[in-house]
C-alpha cells in the first residue's frame, strides 16, 4: 500500500498532468492513504515519509519539505518514553 500512495503522490504533484487526473490520484491517494494508517505500521508509516521526501526533492518542491520535518519531529512528542 505505501508504494501506492508514493506513487499517486507524485501523480498528484505533476505539473504536466491535467486537472481532471490530479482529482482522480487525489481521491485514490487518500483512499490509499487511509488504508496505510489503519495498519497501525510503523514500518509503514516511515517509508511513505520517506518516499514523500524523497519525491519532494526529486521535483525539487522544497517548501514542502519543511513540514513533513516539522510534523515528524513533533509526532515523536506524543509519545514520550
Amino acid at each position: 500500500m505505501s508504494f501506492i500512495v508514493i506513487f499517486m503522490f507524485a501523480w498528484l504533484i505533476d505539473e504536466k498532468n491535467s486537472w481532471k487526473s490530479k482529482l482522480l490520484a487525489a481521491g485514490a491517494l487518500f483512499i490509499s492513504l487511509l488504508t496505510v494508517l489503519a495498519t497501525y505500521k510503523r514500518t509503514g508509516w516511515i517509508g511513505l515519509a520517506a518516499g514523500f521526501f524523497l519525491i519532494l526533492l526529486m521535483k525539487r518542491k522544497y517548501i514542502y519539505i519543511l513540514p513533513l520535518v516539522l510534523a515528524g519531529i513533533f509526532s515523536d512528542f506524543q509519545n514520550p518514553k
